[in-house]
């Protein structure tokens, strides 16, 4: 028996006849448990717990009940309360539906409305397959206390699909993941949608695959190859129509851009590998105006050095193009602390990993302490925090990640001692140093009542974070009323010492 039999036979046998939802229901609610696991944001959901609604603001509170087509509870689906209007969509909340098939929300605005997804997946095959509505109707949080997601059966049916999966040199793909969607209604807008998603793993040494046991639909196929990033791989890759036929049998061939292979090795000039360490590409690097817009630094791909010292840099035509016009096809080489220790231009790289030219960075070690010299501009970190505020006052500069615990923990112990620090003569700034959307930082901030300016790099974070000598998150630095640092690296609840220390204090 081929490995391609076995896995339909696998499929068939999990999906006959409604497939899992012949299943025991403890072992079905087992099945949708494990499919909420593997969704990005479904496993921290279920680790952060269900929301208890005796705990909620009950004037508030929105409830959401999860069934099936006869009216059994559904758990373990995960609910989207959008608090949005028809011209505006003001954030997003998420729930997980408990083991009776309840989600809770209570910080939605006027009108809401609701995504929901169901995954079910099966251990024993490595099949999994996956519901989503999209409910285009805009609920009243005054009137509309509750909204109730029905889930219609899988669909099932008597179809099959085989083809072969090959790349653009018609050679096999021989290991991947095959998925079929179907889609009824569009994604990108806020209208009525429903999509089915089914997945199954394929191993063949020709890339041939078989799939039965398929409802009479059309279905939009993709293929993810093992070595994901080697191969250009989006929805829409192909696409067939099972037709409402008994035992129809479909034949669709499925075509993959394998990337073109770019490699390198890095070494220090010690001649250790830069590891661990990176690379990065820029196809577009964004202008701060755009950065603002886009909330992101531009266009790239990266990845991971291995132990070996070893980069491959996959790229497919399009990225090639954007590549070498943009940025001139320079190769980022990054230490293990994320800072750029040199570039490689990829005329020198080869397209073989065993003729890959070694290359040799010097180390990046830590910059001196600031401590006895002038504080830095700050403004030339972000001109939106005024250096006329600190005039003939100490400043505190606190560099700091909100998306980390100990970084959110350090600033609000500082604004909880603002207004002890200002009658001190003390003025307090604060840095985000990673990566971040803007609007994301500005609420958090709001929500939080920071008194106190909050900016953020703007460009080359890790150039910045080595120019002023962070070490670690947060990172805290005082000066004088001089501007002279007198101390850097410490603990907030260190910082009254540090105060009392400083000269002329």
């Amino acid at each position: 028996m081929s490995r391609t039999t076995w896995i339909t036979l696998c499929v068939v046998s999990v999906w006959a006849g409604g497939g899992l939802a012949s299943a025991g229901q403890e072992e079905l609610n087992a099945r949708r448990r494990e499919g909420l696991t593997r969704d990005p944001r479904g496993k921290a959901l279920l680790a952060e717990g269900f929301r208890d609604p005796n705990q909620m603001d009950s004037e508030s509170l929105i409830t959401v009940r999860t069934v099936d087509h006869e009216g059994r509870p559904v758990p373990y689906c995960r609910i989207v309360f959008v608090d949005r209007d028809e011209t505006t969509t003001r954030n997003f909340y998420e729930a997980v539906t408990n083991t009776d098939g309840y989600a809770y929300c209570d910080t939605l605005g006027n009108t809401f409305s609701i995504n929901a997804h169901l995954t079910e997946y099966d251990p024993a095959s490595g099949s999994s397959r996956s519901q989503h509505k999209k409910i285009g109707e805009l609920y009243s949080a005054q009137s509309d206390k509750l909204v109730v997601v029905k889930w219609d059966p899988f669909p099932s049916g008597t179809g099959t699909v085989e083809g072969q999966v090959l790349d653009q040199h018609d050679r096999p793909v021989t290991k991947f993941e095959l998925t079929l969607r179907y889609l009824r209604g569009v994604l990108p807008d806020w209208s009525d949608s429903f999509s089915v998603y089914q997945t199954i793993q394929v191993e063949d040494p020709e890339g041939r695959f078989r799939w039965s046991r398929l409802a009479p639909l059309p279905y939009s196929v993709r293929v993810i190859p093992e070595d994901r990033a080697a191969y250009v791989w989006d929805f829409d890759m192909a696409s067939f129509t099972i037709p409402d036929a008994p035992n129809a049998v479909v034949q669709s061939d499925i075509r993959i851009e394998a990337k073109e292979l770019f490699c390198g090795r890095a070494f220090y000039q010690d001649g250790l590998p830069v590891y661990p360490g990176s690379f990065w590409l820029w196809f577009k690097k964004y202008s701060p105006e755009e950065r603002l817009r886009y909330h992101t630094f531009g266009e790239g791909y990266g990845n991971r050095i291995e132990s070996d010292g070893l980069l491959r840099a996959p790229l497919s035509q399009r990225e090639k193009a954007n590549f070498m016009g943009v940025s001139e096809g320079y190769v980022c080489i990054h230490d293990a602390e994320a800072r750029e220790i040199g570039q490689i231009h990829i005329d020198k790289l080869s397209k073989q990993s065993n003729q890959a030219r070694a290359f040799y960075f010097p180390r990046a070690g830590p910059r001196d302490s600031l401590v006895g010299a002038t504080l830095p501009d700050l403004s030339k970190i972000d001109t939106r925090l005024d250096p006329e505020q600190t005039t003939n006052k100490s400043v505190l500069v606190c560099f700091f990640d909100m998306q980390r615990r100990p970084s959110r923990s350090s600033m609000l112990q500082l604004n909880d001692g603002v207004e002890v620090l200002k009658e001190r003569g003390v003025v307090v700034r604060s840095i985000q140093t990673a990566p971040l959307e803007s609007d994301r930082l500005i609420e958090w901030t709001e929500q939080n009542g920071i008194q106190f300016p909050v900016g953020m790099i703007q460009t080359d974070e890790q150039q910045v974070r080595f120019n002023w000598g962070v070490r670690s998150l947060p990172w805290l630095i005082l000066t004088d009323r001089n501007h002279t640092v007198v101390a850097e690296g410490f603990g907030v609840a260190e910082l009254g010492q540090r105060i009392d220390d400083a000269p002329g204090e």
